[in-house]
């Protein structure tokens, strides 16, 4: 089953969601990177501040000890001397800026010619300041991205408004019904918007043409079910009138059976293009109709298409199915399969199976290779053999069965046959 399309506003929002998003996890890399940048710029001011200041009171008093503070410590060793009061690990470390062994402090080594400098600076002032001004930075920048974000996605929900209001209109609307007021009234007066206006405006011509055709349709609907009508009924009583002509010849009686199975036949065609012309959604008349006696009226119109082919026409009713279906069309499909049949049938069999939930209706015909099975049901096509049906074409055949709500398949192999299954249950 196919995903409903997300809306319009969904997608805004998921946009706004996505981009606060990445701004959140920038803000954050930006953060932790620009804080070690900033903790390693200040703890290396402090020592060289702390070290300037030592080089003042070795200058002062060689002799003296240097003072250790919070966070620090400091050794000075003569020149000259050995480095006994320093600690093992820092005696072999190079002149310069050093991270000790567990990286927990930071060592600078100045060398001067009065002496040597070991200065070790523990990072804890420098890391917790550092710490405090990255997370009140942080949240400032999380709150400002997350009020902008909010006051955008207001902007565009109040930008999106009239459109909402138009795509409930355009729903709302029904070919059989007037345009719905969101529509023929401005949605956008408190703020105009030039593309909102320009598609309500189109939307309004559209409903209109729409309620044009529609009155268009239903127009021709009721007179061509009148003019059509009137001719072909004044046809069939002149059939009636001229059957029960004394003196008529076996010819005659024939032509008149002809002209009388052909007005039926005109008035089901028009009962066929009448419903396809109809808009879907609009109920149809239905009655019961008993399929077994529609196919064997059919079977007898038919059979004159067999006349002078060594071609049997059967019958099988295994069931005698009753379905709620227009009067007239079940006749008009039935009939057109069953005049294909027999068209194409030169010699063999037609053979017409009932049951509860179809109808089969299978011949010995010239048949259709795959490439023309597969076009049979479109428009105006015609397979390329000899024989032609005149009758009505399985496109249109197909678009009545699906509108009554049935089925209809083909299976056909050259020079073997083809088989119509009519499924209505």
């Amino acid at each position: 089953m196919a995903s409903r399309p997300k809306r319009l506003k969904s997608r805004i929002r998921d946009v706004f969601l996505l981009q606060g998003i990445i701004a959140v996890v920038l803000v954050l890399i930006g953060t932790v990177v620009g804080s070690q940048m900033l903790a390693a710029g200040l703890l290396r001011d402090r020592i060289r501040n702390e070290s300037d200041r030592m080089w003042e009171l070795v200058q002062r008093d060689p002799a003296k000890p240097l003072p250790n503070g919070f966070g620090y410590q400091a050794w000075f060793v003569p020149a000259g001397k050995q480095p006994d009061a320093v600690p093992p690990q820092l005696r072999v470390t190079s002149p310069g800026f050093h991270r000790d062994a567990d990286g927990s402090s930071m060592i600078y080594v100045g060398e001067h010619a009065e002496g040597r400098l070991y200065l070790r600076v523990e990072p804890v002032f420098a890391t917790n300041l550092v710490r405090w001004v990255s997370i009140f930075a942080a949240t400032l920048s999380l709150i400002a991205i997350a009020t902008l974000s909010w006051l955008g996605h207001r902007r565009f929900r109040r930008m999106m408004a009239p459109l909402e209001r138009l795509s409930h209109a355009a729903e709302r609307w029904r070919p059989e019904s007037t345009a719905p007021p969101g529509l023929t009234e401005s949605s956008t007066i408190h703020e105009p918007l030039d593309e909102v206006e320009r598609l309500r405006h189109a939307l309004i011509d559209m409903t209109s043409r729409m309620d044009a055709f529609v009155r268009r349709e239903r127009d021709f609907t009721r007179d061509a079910s009148h003019e059509l009508r009137t001719p072909l009924t004044v046809i069939r009583m002149a059939g009636d009138l001229l059957q029960h002509e004394e003196g008529l010849d076996a010819r005659g009686t024939r032509a008149v059976r002809r002209i009388q199975e052909q007005s039926q036949q005109m008035e089901g065609l028009i009962d066929a293009f009448l419903l396809l012309a109809r808009d879907p959604r609009l109920p149809i008349d239905v009655t019961e109709t008993s399929l077994a006696e529609v196919v064997e009226s059919e079977i007898e119109h038919t059979r004159p298409r067999l006349e002078g082919k060594p071609v049997a026409m059967r019958l099988q009713v295994n069931a005698c199915p009753v379905v709620d279906a227009p009067l007239r069309l079940p006749g008009v499909v039935l009939g057109h399969l069953l005049q294909n049949a027999c068209d194409f049938t030169e010699r063999g069999e037609v053979a017409v199976t009932i049951d509860m939930d179809r109808i089969e209706i299978r011949d010995t015909g010239v048949g259709m290779d795959a490439a023309t099975l597969s076009r049979v049901f479109e428009p105006f096509f015609r397979a390329d053999v000899a024989t032609e049906s005149r009758g009505l074409g399985l496109n249109v055949v197909r678009r009545l069965v699906e509108r009554m709500g049935w089925t209809v398949t083909l299976d056909s192999k050259p020079g073997v046959g083809t088989t119509a299954i009519l499924r209505f249950a």
